[in-house]
């Protein structure tokens, strides 16, 4: 759990739990009060890019230890900052092992942790788009040598950093005119273009830019949980 006055503190976009000191989390005592913020992410790699929803969250954190008037501290499970993450940024880190299998273990632990909190917030913000969402870029084949592509859904997303054209959430948009989505495998994509590049000829490839990760605009209250 996170101390209150981690959030408080810490100016938006929130870090990943595992780039927060130690020193920020606590076990929580019978004393303290326990929040649990329940939300939707508008974003498959960042639950709050603008930092539009840590500003609503503090808030309603201030109301809670003003009704509740706690003896001992205020910690809260916000999912992003409680629980081990993957990058949003380029440069940042994979998961440890050991942070996998604590994510694991977290996944089984939170119904209990928003079933035994004194109190539990629900947020639920407009859509906003963070910017440059989904800009188009015409790339060649070759820049799309030594990446890791994900085949999410119907679509190919690139997960590698440090391509020189092609950024980290980048969606393989058209290849050679064709296009991706519910026509091509991150296998076809790979294969068309380690073919472009054996021949030494150039072979266009479109991106749609998605800085934050794909996009989730069904409201909160709609997705099932």
């Amino acid at each position: 759990l996170v101390r209150s006055s981690t959030l408080l503190s810490t100016p938006g976009p929130w870090p990943r739990s595992q780039d927060l000191p130690r020193k920020m989390f606590k076990v929580a005592r019978p004393k303290d009060l326990v929040l649990a913020i329940s939300h939707g992410w508008p974003y498959q790699a960042h639950p709050d890019p603008l930092a539009l929803k840590s500003t609503v969250v503090n808030s309603l954190i201030e109301q809670a230890v003003e009704k509740h008037k706690p003896q001992g501290e205020t910690v809260a499970f916000f999912d992003y900052c409680s629980v081990s993450q993957r990058p949003f940024q380029e440069g940042q880190s994979e998961r440890t092992e050991a942070e996998t299998r604590a994510f694991g273990r977290a996944l089984l632990a939170m119904p209990y942790v928003y079933l035994q909190a004194d109190a539990t917030i629900h947020i639920e913000l407009d859509w906003k788009t963070v910017p440059h969402d989904d800009k188009i870029v015409v790339v060649d084949a070759k820049d799309l040598d030594g990446a890791f592509l994900l085949q999410l859904g119907p679509h190919v997303q690139n997960l590698s950093h440090h391509l020189q054209r092609v950024r980290l959430f980048d969606f393989i948009h058209e290849v050679d005119g064709m296009p991706v989505s519910d026509n091509l495998s991150v296998k076809d994509v790979q294969e068309i273009c380690r073919s472009a590049n054996a021949s030494g000829k150039p072979l266009p490839v479109v991106i749609r830019r998605c800085p934050s990760g794909n996009q989730n605009k069904i409201p909160t209250g709609e997705r099932g949980w």
